[in-house]
């Protein structure tokens, strides 16, 4: 089978989760069919690693492109991701119907690309991962089309009703939950349209099939979990008995994770840190928002590393894995990673969404500051309750999360669409 994949980011390095995911995807389509991968990459930028920083320890063939994504694919095509101004946005929010993620993938040099290749090749199946690639599909023949799989990374408009309902409940961020509350609506009607258009739609989570067959009750649904590789992900030895350290890790300037930081600095921290004055907390990840440095600079627990080569250190150091999140859809790779380096796990129940943890088994869950800073120091004093949690959160990783098991799933996909009768094109 021939099959053109279209991806908001190349699949490497492996530092974010959609790229998590689309590589181990791919990787498995790759073993079995020939791929054509088009992509975006951010520019360089004040917010945007450079290119060079970007393969940085990541070997590139003689196009620039990583060499694991050289070996997997027949073609790599990389194009500069659109960079919108404040003033593009407004502008789209005041005259355009559409919400804001329709137009922030949009690169006409992809666009052109993409009708040069389905003019020149007889592709089985179009794979798009993420809502805002999907405007990319308007450019698929209408005769004879090939099946389209739309793997929707989230569930966008209960991303932007979460985040509003977060931010309309937070002093100082009414403009903000304003904006998420117009995206919110505009991203329920685009989302349940661009479901109803593909031919199989791939949800992260039955919480988010449920939520996608709720505004489009005809699409046809497939849930394919995000997982973990738990070969590369092995448990470590208990970290030293001090200073206590927990850790946080994630892109740092995807909006639940700003927020989530700016909580558990403000809030959740300084409570512990009463109990426990040499606390540290590393939140680690690429690109932090200007938010989270400004939450490190007032809580002297916080400590911001930026982009890390491997989070793996960062966990074995980790007493305890924290997931402060109060907005999102989904499932979070970063809880997988945790629960697969054996690190137990202090987490809202948002935080755990998608992810068959329960509660005082693989997970300690609380949503509320008090509560949450209390079960942290609950760990911090028992290490033989951390141990117990820790294990069985691995064992649930092993037996449910590792990709192993889950990539096959896509293939048995394909295999069904390519057999049956075009339905929705």
């Amino acid at each position: 089978m021939k099959v053109l994949w279209l991806t908001p980011q190349l699949p490497w390095p492996l530092d974010q989760g959609a790229r998590i995911r689309n590589y181990h995807l791919l990787r498995a389509v790759a073993a079995r069919h020939t791929v054509d991968l088009l992509s975006l990459e951010p520019r360089p930028g004040a917010n945007a690693p450079s290119r060079g920083a970007l393969l940085e320890g990541a070997p590139v063939a003689g196009n620039g492109v990583p060499v694991p994504l050289a070996r997997l694919c027949r073609r790599v095509e990389v194009f500069a991701a659109p960079h919108r101004s404040a003033a593009q946005r407004l502008r789209t929010l005041l005259a355009s119907p559409l919400p804001d993620l329709a137009w922030r993938a949009w690169q006409p040099a992809l666009a052109r690309r993409l009708r040069a290749l389905l003019l020149a090749e007889a592709y089985d199946l179009i794979h798009i991962s993420s809502l805002e690639m999907m405007p990319y599909r308007r450019l698929l023949p209408v005769t004879a089309r090939p099946p389209l799989v739309f793997d929707d990374l989230n569930a966008e408009y209960q991303l932007q009703r979460r985040a509003c309902l977060t931010d309309l409940r937070t002093p100082g961020r009414l403009h903000t939950g304003l904006y998420s509350l117009v995206q919110w609506r505009r991203l329920q009607r685009y989302e349940a349209r661009l479901c109803a258009e593909a031919r199989a739609v791939v949800a992260v989570s039955e919480t988010d099939a449920a939520l996608l067959r709720r505004i489009a009750p005809d699409a046809h649904l497939v849930t394919l979990p995000n997982g973990v590789d738990t070969s590369q992900f092995g448990p470590a030895p208990p970290p030293a008995a001090a200073p206590p350290t927990l850790v946080f890790t994630g892109t740092m300037d995807f909006r639940p994770n700003v927020d989530a930081v700016v909580w558990l600095a403000d809030a959740i921290l300084p409570r512990l840190r009463q109990r426990y004055p040499d606390l540290r907390c590393l939140v680690v990840g690429k690109s932090p928002a200007s938010a989270v440095r400004a939450a490190a600079k007032r809580c002297p627990a916080l400590v911001v590393t930026g982009a890390v080569a491997d989070v793996r250190p960062y966990l074995a150091a980790a007493h305890v894995y924290v997931v402060p999140l109060r907005m999102g859809s989904g499932t979070r790779l970063k809880v997988l990673e945790a629960m697969a380096a054996g690190v137990p796990l202090v987490s809202t129940t948002l935080g755990l969404e998608g992810v068959a943890a329960r509660p005082g088994e693989h997970a300690l869950v609380a949503d509320h500051a008090e509560a949450f800073a209390a079960a942290v120091a609950r760990l911090l004093d028992a290490p033989s309750l951390r141990q117990q949690l820790a294990a069985r959160a691995r064992a649930l990783a092993e037996t449910r999360y590792d990709w192993a098991q889950l990539a096959p799933r896509l293939l048995a996909l394909y295999e069904a669409l390519a057999r049956a009768p075009a339905s929705r094109e």
